[in-house]
């Protein structure tokens, strides 16, 4: 019992192999027997270097593009509501309330980001109280600031339709 014990831990938690040739490691002369196979794990080291290298370029530049998508969108956003608020940069400036990097980045890749950061700027004590939330809380309230900005931007503007009602009935409209 006790060995199939060991084997079903050993099986649940395996133990790391010890790398014998870490990809970091660059190969050295005295690992090889002839300068043949050190050439060839050399030229292969190299090779894997090049490619992580190039990996990790493009990570980064799909990084910086989504980062440079994601402000110039910020902007637009916030011209639009500069021009629908008028006192928008007066009120966001005079705002002391420190908020998580969790909530601003919320604010920031909002679709009614801006007008939830006036909210937060025009109502002081609602601000600090978001911002001695914990995260999740936080990202509670903050959903739900933008439901609100976002039902008011949905509701079309009332046009007054008269709506053809067909009927059978002999009663007045």
């Amino acid at each position: 019992l006790e060995a199939r014990l060991r084997d079903l831990e050993a099986k649940a938690n395996p133990q790391p192999i010890a790398q014998t040739a870490n990809v970091d490691d660059k190969p050295r002369a005295d690992q090889f027997n002839d300068a043949f196979e050190f050439a060839e794990a050399l030229a292969e080291w190299s090779a894997e270097q090049a490619l992580l290298r190039r990996d990790e370029e493009e990570a980064n530049r799909k990084v910086q593009e989504a980062e440079t998508k994601k402000i110039e969108s910020w902007n637009k956003k916030l011209e639009k509501a500069k021009g629908e608020i008028e006192d928008f940069d007066r009120i966001v400036q005079s705002s002391q309330v420190v908020v998580s990097d969790e909530i601003k980045k919320a604010i920031l890749e909002s679709d009614v980001g801006p007008q939830v950061l006036y909210a937060l700027a025009s109502d002081e004590d609602f601000a600090t109280k978001i911002a001695q939330m914990d995260s999740v809380k936080a990202l509670k309230e903050i959903g739900k600031l933008e439901a609100k900005f976002e039902a008011k931007e949905e509701k079309p503007p009332k046009a007054e339709k008269k709506k053809e009602i067909v009927s059978s009935s002999k009663a007045p409209e």
